[in-house]
């Protein structure tokens, strides 16, 4: 079901006005502002700016969670969801550690009170274009791998997609080629981001725990026993017309025991990977959406090639318990 779009309100418009003069070090306003659409849970808009400093951006985007029964929001009660705080933490962590290297859109700022955070609109950033398609990722070079490292970090010659395409763009789309160029960037930006983050997962903690709890009584991101995995992939094999190998359930039953029991090994991950979430640019796929941002066991990823292989067939096939 649609939501119905509304202008945002002064108050949001006064905050975020108030988040970016202070980001920006320099008096900003915005004009009224476009609603995205969203969801049932947050708004998301889009405002341009109208006066700032040299710095400041073009247009920045800000979301916000909606006031609803289970989750009220306003100024004598205001009740934060836990999903909002843990994009929060994730954007302020991804600019802490890889300031050079944007996965996803640039945290500009955010109230804890109401929930409402400002970011990069990287639909209408004009760094895209001035980055080249090529550029590889920045690393300090005690952290620098193997040269293949470095390849995957940049786009092949052949896939120039237009801005503002997403994955399932392509994998819905008719040519297979472009696809599969989608599919591996869109893994190896995953990968990449995992790799930065091994050995900081204090840091994301302490961001993360500094906002508040990190858990929420709704139940939405209720599914970390993981009891959907078996599942969720038969269902997947099934579409795919593919048969499970017969020692497959045992093998799934030893992810979902180091899932639940990571090892010291640990990173970040986006955790909402779906093909939606993310953006193409000249300078490379930037990852949306990480209400879900979380550090887990290193050798896990939440990329799964295999759904979105399988999205083709049945769009948003895996979709948790209780969406």
């Amino acid at each position: 079901m649609g939501n119905t779009r509304t202008r945002p309100s002064q108050q949001t418009i006064t905050t975020a006005e108030r988040l970016l003069t202070q980001t920006f070090g320099g008096d900003v306003r915005l004009d009224e502002g476009v609603d995205l659409g969203g969801s049932g849970r947050s708004g998301v808009y889009r405002f341009k700016v109208l006066s700032g400093p040299a710095a400041a951006p073009a247009s920045v985007i800000v979301k916000q969670p909606r006031s609803t029964i289970e989750s009220p929001d306003g100024p004598d009660s205001a009740r934060v969801p836990a999903w909002t705080l843990n994009e929060w933490a994730s954007l302020q962590f991804l600019d802490q550690i890889a300031p050079d290297a944007a996965f996803g859109p640039r945290f500009y700022g955010g109230e804890r009170v109401t929930g409402l955070i400002a970011f990069e609109d990287l639909a209408q950033s004009p760094q895209n274009g001035e980055k080249k398609a090529e550029q590889s990722l920045s690393l300090p070079p005690a952290s620098q791998p193997e040269a293949v490292y470095q390849q995957n970090s940049k786009r092949s010659s052949d896939f120039a997609p237009e801005t503002g395409k997403r994955l399932d763009h392509f994998l819905l789309d008719t040519d297979p080629t472009a696809a599969e160029h989608a599919l591996i960037e869109f893994a190896a930006a995953h990968g990449r981001m995992q790799a930065l983050s091994i050995g900081r997962d204090a840091e994301f903690a302490r961001i993360r725990e500094s906002l508040g709890l990190r858990t929420e009584n709704s139940g939405y991101y209720d599914y970390e026993k993981y009891e959907w995995l078996a599942p969720a992939l038969h269902k997947t094999a099934e579409l795919l017309a593919i048969t499970p190998a017969s020692r497959i359930d045992g093998e799934l039953t030893a992810l979902r025991t180091a899932i639940l029991h990571p090892d010291p090994f640990l990173a970040f991950i986006q955790r909402d990977s779906c093909p939606d979430n993310c953006l193409y640019t000249p300078s490379g796929i930037r990852l949306l959406d990480f209400e879900g941002g979380m550090i887990v066991e290193g050798g896990l990823s939440d990329t799964g090639g295999l759904a979105h292989a399988q999205y083709r067939h049945d769009p948003l096939p895996l979709s948790r318990p209780g969406d």
